[in-house]
């Protein structure tokens, strides 16, 4: 009898998370204990959340709903910590990513899983950055109910990176020219840094 996608939530909607990763190669994000009770999705599925009101799309393209990019989401986890899994295929490449606030961290992140252009190693951004949140932000995101002081965008797809906190003595690099149409941080929020195509 060949496995069912059946509907999952709390600790078997985290093992299921866990294991659809493992079972393609891949690195599982960490989720926040606090909210793995919250937790739900399918068990044969990359789509899983907590506390998530939007789409799973955003988890691949961030301003697929809001306008306010990125000031809806910090606004939000301000509130509630949430956590948001996605992916998305336009037939040549797999992105897939999370969106999260927790610990007083709002992230997020996005980076290639699969490509048919390059199939081996494909999948090696996606499970470096997956790694370094792991190891780095995982365990300060562990912390219940602290309102977001740092934000961090990255798409390896768009290109994106941005670093903004509501410390105003970090701020200090100017809005990318690129910068998304309508972007808007919360009040009080300033950028502190962004990529550099000139290295």
């Amino acid at each position: 009898m060949e496995n069912e996608n059946i509907f999952v939530t709390g600790e078997a909607s985290k093992q299921a998370f866990t294991q659809i990763h493992h079972a393609d190669g891949l690195v599982a994000p960490i989720i926040p204990r606090h909210l793995v009770p919250a937790l739900k999705g399918y068990s044969e599925d990359y789509v899983h959340s907590a506390n998530f009101p939007w789409d799973s799309m955003v988890c691949y393209m961030l301003d697929l709903e809001e306008s306010r990019v990125p000031a809806a989401y910090i606004e939000h986890g301000m509130t509630t910590d949430y956590f948001g899994s996605g992916l998305r295929s336009n037939g040549y490449n797999v992105m897939g990513g999370i969106v999260t606030c927790s610990g007083g961290i709002f992230l997020s992140q996005q980076n290639t899983i699969s490509s048919t252009f390059a199939p081996e190693g494909s999948a090696s951004s996606y499970n470096q950055s997956m790694e370094s949140f792991n190891m780095y932000l995982a365990p300060v995101m562990n912390r219940p109910n602290y309102s977001p002081t740092v934000g961090i965008i990255y798409s390896e797809y768009r290109g994106d990176f941005y670093l903004f906190s509501s410390m105003s003595e970090t701020w200090g690099a100017q809005p990318d020219p690129r910068d998304r149409s309508g972007w808007t941080l919360p009040d009080g929020w300033g950028l502190v840094g962004t990529d550099d195509e000139e290295g």
